[in-house]
């Protein structure tokens, strides 16, 4: 259990570097992609400069690193159990994602990627978890949507087709996800098998099959571990 608790907290550690990575990358698109649409293609913008950049780079942008400082913080925090160190890795990768459908609305393709953190949950083998973050992810998609409704695509005949397509495929990777659960469940049980028919015939080839007493080889090993034991406590 020990060995889990460990691996869990390295993939958390891993998550949270992922998640200022995408943090970092996104701010550097935004700036590339503004500084096209002001100079290269300038009547694409409906706002002004400074209120275009404050919307668009300098709020989305501050808000993703809040959420990964604040998701940082947390695992590494000894108030909290292992479980919820868990739910708080994912929720932030969760968070990242829903702040960018939400800024950048007219690219329909963003509200997919809320899509990810359910297949992120399988590495914790938490059933439980995948159903709450696909839930969660559900809502986020939907309220991604409203902000895209009243902002950007208010006149997009797609918008509603879009959101359908994006919970259809959240939906889809939810099913993906209990049946790789499935599948990791079932390589384990034949691991566990093959380790307890493993340990079965080692046990076997400890014994003489006529006497039923331990073999010569057995013995000897035994006795070099009682001479080693005996010598170090000299």
């Amino acid at each position: 259990m020990d060995n889990f608790i460990t691996l869990y907290e390295k993939w958390r550690k891993s998550y949270i570097k992922i998640a200022f990575l995408i943090s970092s990358v996104n701010l550097v698109v935004e700036i590339i992609m503004s500084y096209l649409l002001m100079v290269k293609y300038p009547g694409m913008i409906k706002l002004d400069p400074i209120p275009y950049i404050l919307l668009y780079i300098v709020i989305p942008s501050s808000l993703n690193f809040a959420i990964c400082i604040f998701g940082n913080s947390k695992i590494k925090s000894d108030r909290i159990s292992e479980q919820a160190k868990n739910y708080i890795s994912v929720l932030t990768l969760t968070g990242i994602c829903f702040v960018m459908s939400c800024a950048h609305n007219v690219y329909a393709v963003l509200s997919c990627s809320l899509c990810f953190p359910v297949y992120v949950t399988i590495i914790f083998s938490d059933r439980k978890m995948t159903r709450n973050i696909s839930v969660i992810a559900f809502f986020l998609i939907c309220i991604s949507t409203y902000f895209g409704a009243i902002d950007g695509r208010a006149d997009d005949k797609l918008l509603y087709v879009d959101l359908f397509i994006t919970l259809d495929l959240l939906i889809t990777s939810y099913f993906i996800a209990r049946y790789l659960f499935r599948l990791e469940y079932e390589k384990n049980m034949l691991i566990k098998e093959s380790f307890i028919k493993q340990s079965q015939l080692e046990e076997q080839l400890k014994y003489d099959p006529l006497t039923n007493l331990y073999n010569m080889s057995t013995f000897f090993n035994l006795l070099s571990m009682a001479i080693e034991k005996k010598n170090f406590l000299w």
